[in-house]
């Protein structure tokens, strides 16, 4: 059993990841991260919400009413705007769209309306002259689609040591992108803009755990949004990725500001429960009611909390979630560096666990028995558990110790069956033995302690008793025998039960004589 559960761990199936998956969604939900005061939030959600959807129009809006709400933020003084969408169709309410399609149009004042500058051409040339990241989608299977301009290549690699190897091969493919169109796209190639993909990659039950901080796109690295902010509001021209022997390492977002990722490059927020102070309404933003305290000297990222508009997400600790407040908590994580980590010894510390608890109950459960063990198994359980919750708690470590336990357990139960079983056999065995020249009380003593059956017997000083019938044959003489046979059970049936009730033992019946001991 051991060295199946050995074998398990290191194959680690599906439902084993889960239930590891679902110990840390536990830890998460008991004590999750805590929200930080206003002052120290360095992101603020311009929310797509069903009230801005009913004042300002349904989603997408004019490009022109974007680019306003962009030209808005930054005099408000917000560092830089993301946008957890994608504007990957042009616009069709542009003047110059709609002229061919308009009804009583003269050709002077059609022709004119084509000659005006697009809706794209306005709102990309509010991106150039701002600090604007946009948003990219990436797609699990190849598709048809516009070519843009060549994607921005912002991050650089550092291999720790000579031999590690590409970090391509440890990340998240995404063989297509939904860009921009390329108006827009090329519009944030200057030095302070950005793109970054907010795909995000859930795990089987739905749940955002983690996020990559980086994908792979024919054959190059391109980084998540959140990470791009944190590159652009920094003013820095790459990020590093450092990439060790076993994988990924971490992630150089900005001078002095790194954040550890596990071998395949994912980053896993240390999320807090949903906050509603993070959220301004997108139309406070255009009408300018927005309160200043909540845009000056933060990252802005725009995205939707409209059901209508199904970004709708589940995070360890919420269950329905705004997608954008997943790149928001990412962010605040990073910023201030809680974010969780899974250390390169995790591996190797549960499978110690589980060797060696296991070990420990194969030892000693034969040798204390159960109730002695059981204690023992108590206080592994609870030593690994509490050393568990304690790297999560205190050092923001994931150590999953509940495999560990559930294999101990098991083991533990099997022993302590096998041993019951085994001993049950035994006392069967002793009872068929015994019962047919014992008392029933020496039988089952015999059988509770087998011990004290020894080769050769022992000596004793014990009472015999011989009963007998005085003048019995003159008495048969009197009696048939079915009559002779009822008489003699009359006699032997009480005095045989007072015998058996003193512990004695009926060694013997001769007619009408008992002997006992």
């Amino acid at each position: 059993m051991l060295a199946g559960f050995v074998a398990l761990y290191l194959w680690n199936p599906a439902p084993v990841e889960f239930a590891r998956l679902k110990v840390f969604d536990y830890y998460v939900q008991a004590k999750p991260r805590d929200i930080p005061p206003p002052q120290q939030k360095p992101v603020t959600i311009i929310d797509l919400d069903e009230q801005s959807l009913e004042t300002v129009g349904q989603w997408p809006w004019p490009r022109t009413t974007v680019a306003k709400m962009v030209q808005n933020l930054m005099q408000m003084g917000a560092i830089l705007i993301a946008f957890d969408v994608v504007f990957a169709e042009p616009d069709g309410k542009s003047l110059g769209a709609m002229a061919d399609s308009a009804v009583g149009l003269d050709n002077e004042t059609r022709d004119k309306q084509k000659n005006l500058p697009s809706n794209d051409e306005v709102f990309a040339s509010v991106i150039k002259k701002s600090r604007v990241v946009l948003g990219q989608a990436g797609r699990v299977s190849e598709t048809e689609g516009v070519k843009g301009p060549p994607a921005k290549k912002s991050i650089g690699v550092r291999k720790l040591q000579r031999e590690a190897p590409d970090p391509k091969a440890f990340l998240p493919v995404f063989p297509s992108l939904v860009r921009n169109i390329p108006v827009i796209e090329k519009a944030a190639m200057h030095r302070f803009g950005g793109h970054g993909m907010f795909s995000t990659t859930p795990d089987e039950d739905g749940i955002i755990r983690n996020v990559p901080a980086m994908f792979v796109h024919e054959g190059d690295l391109f980084p998540t949004l959140s990470v791009e902010m944190l590159r652009v509001a920094t003013g820095r021209p790459t990020v590093l990725a450092e990439v060790s022997v076993a994988g990924m390492n971490a992630v150089g977002v900005a001078k002095g500001l790194k954040v550890r990722t596990d071998r395949h490059g994912r980053i896993w927020p240390y999320f807090s429960k949903h906050d509603p102070d993070k959220y301004v309404p997108a139309h406070e933003v255009l009408d300018g009611t927005a309160d200043p305290a909540k845009i000056k000297g933060k990252m802005t990222v725009l995205g939707t909390s409209a059901v209508g508009l199904r970004d709708i997400r589940t995070i360890p600790t919420e269950r329905d979630i705004p997608g954008v407040e997943v790149h928001a908590q990412l962010v605040e994580a990073i910023v201030h560096q809680q974010y969780l980590t899974r250390p390169a010894f995790a591996d190797a510390v549960e499978l110690a666990f589980i060797f060696f608890g296991g070990l420990i109950m194969i030892i000693l459960v034969p040798w204390l028995g159960a109730k002695w063990t059981a204690l023992v198994f108590l206080l592994t359980a609870t030593g690994s558990g509490g050393t568990s919750w304690y790297l999560f708690a205190e050092q923001k470590m994931l150590l999953d110790a509940s495999f560990a336990i559930a294999s101990i357990l098991l083991i533990y139960t099997v022993l302590t069956y096998t041993g019951y079983a085994r001993e049950e056999a035994e006392r069967r065995q002793t009872r068929d033995a015994f019962s047919k020249y014992l008392s029933p009380d020496m039988v089952e003593r015999v059988a509770e302690n087998p011990g004290e059956l020894k080769l050769g017997g022992e000596q004793r000083e014990m009472t015999l008793l011989f009963c007998d019938v005085r003048g019995f044959t003159t008495i048969s003489e009197q009696f048939d025998a079915v009559g002779l046979t009822k008489l003699i059970n009359k006699l032997l049936t009480p005095l045989t039960n007072e015998i058996l009730e003193r512990h004695g033992t009926v060694d013997k019946y001769m007619g009408d004589c008992i002997m006992a001991f």
